[in-house]
């Protein structure tokens, strides 16, 4: 409450000079050198921009092998760094938020490589589009074997999100709510007053260290989105994502269906201040459906169809099971 306080008055009262720059870029890391090396680098071989912005790394793990690759960057990019002591991706991104220099914080994660034209065409994407208050791009997988077969994101939308992958086409144009899956923060821009009237990234979502949990981000797009602010999706401004190579199995997926499972009904909880009946029954009617879904994959000898299958039945019976035991799904 008290961030939220002390950056209304930094917005609204302006007690201190508001903004000094006209973007700026934020990467939150945790403890990864070697990963976070290469995205600096491709980060500094980026197209210059009309515009004055800066870079905000947000240390996570506080270690001082960080610190000394922000500095190795000093004279690439205008690079700043500062450490966030709570351990939690939201609480690296609020840090963000609250140092930012600029009236919007593009952020982006610590194992991308951006596209040369990235920082170009987003910051081209915000000025033509100023009636917005997020703005997100596309996230290419890059897988490190052949693509699986039962790897299908067309069919299985969750199978996108275990490997981190964005795609809503190659035509840019605004973003739907009712059709499109909320953003990533590897490739999103936010307003930061807006970040401010959604109440800022929910700590109890998202990684903690190495801890894997997700679902802050798509919460703030949907928070932001519910409260009238509109998006625009930035077809060319794309990041490449490297699949690390214990994401590419089917434990890794079915893992994932499940911890995903137990953020949907935190997130249903927060909104509604306890598990909406109406979860409860739909959860069960998705299991049973998508019982079905696998099951006809098998019968059709159809890995992508069953796989598919596999992994919505096991996410619906996670939402039955967090339902049904709420105390589950306290951190």
């Amino acid at each position: 409450m008290a961030e939220l306080v002390n950056l209304y008055q930094r917005l609204f009262m302006q007690e201190e000079p508001l903004f000094v720059t006209d973007l700026t870029v934020a990467i939150c890391t945790y403890r990864r050198p070697e990963l976070l090396r290469t995205t600096l680098m491709s980060l500094a071989s980026c197209d210059p921009i009309k515009a004055s912005w800066d870079l905000l790394l947000v240390d996570n793990g506080c270690s001082d092998e960080i610190n000394q690759i922000s500095r190795l960057f000093e004279s690439q990019l205008p690079i700043r760094y500062v450490q966030e002591l709570q351990l939690g991706i939201s609480h690296a991104r609020n840090c963000a938020v609250r140092q930012a220099a600029a009236p919007i914080v593009l952020f982006s994660d610590d194992d991308v490589i951006f596209e040369a034209t990235w920082l170009s065409r987003m910051w081209t994407a915000i000025i033509d589009h100023p009636q917005c208050a997020f703005w997100g791009g596309r996230v290419v997988a890059d897988w490190p074997i052949p693509t699986p077969s039962w790897y299908d994101p067309q069919r299985c939308p969750m199978l996108g999100d275990a490997v981190v992958r964005y795609d809503c086409g190659q035509e840019s144009r605004d973003w739907d709510a009712a059709e499109d899956p909320p953003f990533y923060t590897a490739n999103l821009a936010l307003r930061v007053e807006a970040v401010a009237m959604a109440g800022f990234f929910d700590p109890i979502l998202g990684y903690h260290g190495r801890v894997p949990f997700g679902g802050e981000d798509s919460l703030m797009v949907k928070s932001i989105s519910d409260a009238g602010g509109k998006g625009w999706y930035a077809a060319d401004a794309v990041v490449h994502h490297p699949v690390p190579p214990h994401r590419t199995s089917r434990c890794y997926a079915r893992q994932f269906a499940w911890r995903q499972g137990c953020v949907s009904v935190l997130m249903a909880r927060r909104d509604a201040g306890r598990i909406p009946l109406w979860l409860y029954r739909l959860s069960v009617i998705k299991t049973l459906t998508s019982i079905g879904t696998w099951f006809l994959g098998a019968v059709c000898m159809n890995q992508s169809i069953a796989f598919a299958g596999q992994v919505m039945t096991i996410f619906n019976l996670s939402k039955c099971w967090h339902c049904v035991c709420p105390m589950a799904t306290k951190r």
